[in-house]
């Protein structure tokens, strides 16, 4: 999330946080916000909220990308999220759903005991 959030920064910087990024928006939403403000923790609190948000909301978000590049790259962590849940959820169905080998042998253990 600290990534991604860095680089929706970053992308904001490259346009000179001009009215055509997410940043722009963003000083519209929150009036106590100063996209030109020299705080770094300020900016990093906001991009890490971003990246969170983006990682983890699947495109469902309040902020909507407002260029090309921005629109690419929540493509990408869109494509990203989506790869990222099936790995997670893959691993822990194929655990769940892996016999357990102690308790397979606690019931062979039974079944001869009550044949005895």
């Amino acid at each position: 999330c600290h990534w991604v959030g860095c680089f929706f920064w970053w992308i904001a910087r490259i346009n000179q946080l001009d009215d055509s990024t997410w940043v722009s928006y963003l000083q519209d939403t929150l009036p106590l916000y100063d996209r030109f403000d020299k705080d770094v923790g300020t900016h990093y609190i906001i991009c890490l909220y971003r990246g969170v948000n983006a990682m983890t909301s699947l495109g469902l978000s309040l902020w909507f990308p407002n260029n090309w590049i921005e629109l690419l790259f929540c493509l990408f962590v869109m494509i990203l999220q989506v790869w990222l849940s099936g790995l997670i959820l893959g691993t822990l169905f194929h655990y769940l759903g892996q016999k357990d080998l102690v308790s397979e042998k606690h019931k062979e253990l039974l079944e001869d005991l009550t044949s005895f």
